[in-house]
């Protein structure tokens, strides 16, 4: 009970963020809190969803047993819409004994939000020596120490000393990764990912020589499975990029893990047949010729 409460105090606190932004809301997930029982749990859980506009939308068993059956899988959302279907699929996905649980929205309109900025200090021009010349310079912190009044002084030094930090290693943004996922991996392949740790937890909990055997003949068949489904990808890209030699490089690059902008390389050397041709300007950019120069040009007859 104890529990219960501490996760409506969450919950409470979580819905009144999203009322201030006015958007039409989808929450859903294992809330822990049977519809199918009339208890004061969830009378009061019912209770503070409509309290702030929302509603539960299952109403069907979604983990059943030989002995139980509950509604703990909900959808919840703020969506008034009287032509919203929702139910259960009575089948159950992946390692877990709960049902599938669905909703279909129409002319529901989504807001995909931008991540919030994220910084970090830029240390690649910080000179330590001047930092502790500013530090150690009276003058920055004449106020401050003349000053009666302690809090003012306090604000003043505080204000000083951000400024000497921020002046000689400010902020810069990190930009966010757009993709982390490799592009050979599949929904399928994640699904079996997980199930892989969930048997090596499963083995951590309980360390037997089945749970573990079984844990090891899974994970050899992924590692495998893994190795020819990357393979396979990246054979037929190579097989659709035939005749673009920009999309072919950058395919080898995504194979070595190089990244698209380091630097070039200094020499160009090349042999076709009967000739040698070795280039030193071809590949650097920041050469200021005219014209590629041949170093070297043997012919052999």
């Amino acid at each position: 009970a104890e529990y219960m409460g501490s996760v409506l105090i969450n919950l409470e606190a979580m819905l009144a963020i999203i009322d201030q932004s006015r958007y039409n809301v989808i929450i859903t997930g294992d809330l822990n809190f049977d519809a199918l029982r009339d208890t004061s749990q969830y009378t009061n859980y019912i209770t503070l969803l409509n309290s702030f506009g929302f509603d539960q939308i299952i109403s069907k068993p979604t983990r059943v047993t030989s002995d139980t059956s509950t509604a703990i899988d909900h959808i919840i959302t703020n969506y008034n819409d009287k032509t919203i279907q929702s139910g259960v699929f009575p089948i159950q996905l992946g390692t877990t004994d709960h049902f599938a649980v669905f909703a279909i929205f129409h002319n529901l309109t989504i807001h995909f939000n931008e991540p919030p900025p994220r910084y970090r200090r830029d240390f690649r021009k910080f000179d330590q020596n001047r930092y502790l010349a500013e530090l150690a310079d009276q003058n920055n912190w004449t106020y401050a120490s003349g000053n009666q009044n302690c809090e003012e002084a306090f604000e003043q030094f505080n204000q000083n000393f951000i400024d000497i930090v921020n002046g000689n290693v400010p902020f810069c943004e990190v930009k966010h990764k757009t993709e982390c996922r490799k592009p050979w991996l599949t929904e399928r392949l994640l699904t079996k990912i997980k199930i892989k740790y969930n048997l090596y937890n499963t083995y951590l909990k309980n360390k037997t020589t089945e749970n573990f055997e079984k844990y090891k003949k899974y994970r050899n068949q992924m590692s495998c499975e893994l190795r020819r489904t990357e393979k396979n990808y990246y054979s037929n890209e190579f097989n659709k990029s035939k005749g673009d030699m920009k999309k072919t490089w950058n395919l080898i690059n995504s194979v070595l893990g190089r990244s698209s902008k380091r630097n070039s390389p200094t020499q160009l050397h090349i042999e076709i047949k009967n000739a040698t041709v070795t280039d030193t300007a071809y590949t650097n950019p920041n050469q200021n010729t005219d014209q590629s120069k041949i170093d070297t040009a043997k012919t052999n007859s």
